[in-house]
């Protein structure tokens, strides 16, 4: 088992891209995102899977149609535009297969099509995950976290980490959650449309311009950390009972429970739901347990501030310790460490993402590791605030704002 935690976004892509540009004839490549745009960053990523498809890989692509394939909408705030269908035909013509999660006709929430087939509208692809099979180089794993191929991961604006793992019963489970969702009914083989045929050349001239390694490649391979323990988990595909699916959350709440000494627990987005908030609260009831919530900026997000506010004043008021990050950007990892464990997910904490997306993430259990995210944490940390009963955002508060937050109270689960 081997483990190199990916705490800077050009890490992270000199990971996924070293890897492609190594893969050879018969490897296996499977990419997993839920958001993917028409940037540099995007087409970067599609470059390089076209190129690997050339040289004989096994490809797959595992998109999430709302992220990719759809112009910006509330809670999605890109500055990219969506794919084009013809940047990836180009790469189904190569051999790469296509994969797309719950088809919609637009983005728009209340559109016809959406309310009549709501379940389909507000169920993604959260999935942020990269699986690879290198034969030759011995090399089977993951990366996983939580940065996706679109500018705000790689700029500055989204700070994120990721964990490379190279372990041989990781990748397996990894795989089988991958073919469970594969032969679900909520994916499909790309359909295409009216396609542009001037479009369907330029990509082609710059997708077909050869990948080779560099002098420096594979140079992020280094701090290798070798853990006790590493499982990979997720929530269920299915959605028969949503509020009943074994999800992210219930892998959070054991860990919590087991704590005995310090939780610190880090998420964009925070508005945890009832019984998230009592394991939270038990928790602070260990004197001996030093808990920590890090959360990123929310006063300016279009859904969670009268969440934020509701469970910050409740969460204060027992006495746990809530920092909110205020500097460039906005932090979107979602870690958690727990004395010796850590919990890399894909997971936010909020509604959405508890009971209608699909996640996964990794529990590894290692000291070393623990202590190597818990610096990226405290390094974030002092760029932060601690959240006070007497800060003004949740003081101040007019009647409209309260009626506002009253009235999207049912849209949390939809916050992406």
């Amino acid at each position: 088992m081997k483990v190199i935690a990916l705490t800077q976004s050009e890490q992270f892509k000199h990971a996924v891209l070293d890897i492609l540009k190594s893969a050879e004839h018969d490897d296996e490549i499977t990419a997993n995102y839920f958001s993917i745009r028409n940037d540099a960053f995007g087409h970067t990523l599609l470059h390089h899977l076209y190129q690997a498809a050339i040289r004989g890989v096994r490809v797959r692509l595992i998109i999430d149609d709302y992220a990719c394939l759809h112009a910006s909408n509330e809670g999605t705030d890109y500055h990219s535009k969506a794919l084009d269908y013809e940047a990836l035909l180009n790469l189904d013509e190569v051999g790469v297969e296509i994969h797309n999660y719950h088809p919609i006709e637009t983005p728009k929430m209340f559109h016809l099509s959406n309310i009549s087939n709501w379940s389909n509208f507000s169920r993604r692809n959260h999935n942020k995950n990269f699986i690879f099979n290198l034969k030759k180089l011995k090399k089977r794993g993951i990366i996983i976290g939580d940065s996706q191929w679109v500018q705000e991961h790689f700029n500055g604006d989204m700070l994120g980490s990721n964990l490379y793992i190279e372990d041989l019963d990781t990748y397996l489970d990894a795989l089988s959650y991958t073919e469970k969702l594969l032969r679900s009914n909520h994916v499909e083989r790309l359909r295409y449309g009216t396609l542009n045929r001037e479009k369907i050349i330029a990509y082609e001239k710059i997708f077909k311009f050869p990948c080779e390694l560099l002098f420096d490649s594979w140079s992020w391979y280094k701090d290798i950390i070798t853990p006790k323990s590493i499982r990979f988990v997720y929530s269920d595909i299915e959605f028969v009972k949503p509020k009943k699916r074994h999800t992210i959350q219930n892998y959070e709440i054991d860990l919590i429970k087991r704590a005995k000494k310090e939780i610190w627990y880090c998420t964009p987005y925070f508005s945890p739901d009832e019984q998230m908030q009592e394991v939270f609260e038990e928790a602070q009831e260990n004197k001996e347990l030093n808990l920590n919530i890090f959360i990123g900026k929310y006063k300016n997000d279009p859904y969670l501030p009268y969440g934020v506010r509701k469970v910050a004043r409740r969460l204060l008021k027992h006495g746990i310790n809530i920092f909110e990050y205020n500097a460039k950007g906005n932090i979107h990892y979602k870690d958690m460490v727990v004395d010796d464990h850590v919990f890399v997910k894909t997971a936010n904490g909020e509604g959405r993402s508890r009971f209608y997306n699909l996640e996964t993430g990794v529990i590894i259990k290692s000291k070393q590791l623990a202590n190597v995210l818990k610096q990226r944490i405290q390094m974030d940390l002092n760029s932060s605030v601690k959240v006070e009963l007497q800060t003004d955002f949740l003081q101040k508060q007019s009647y409209w704002q309260r009626v506002k937050g009253i009235t999207l109270c049912p849209l949390y689960f939809h916050h992406l």
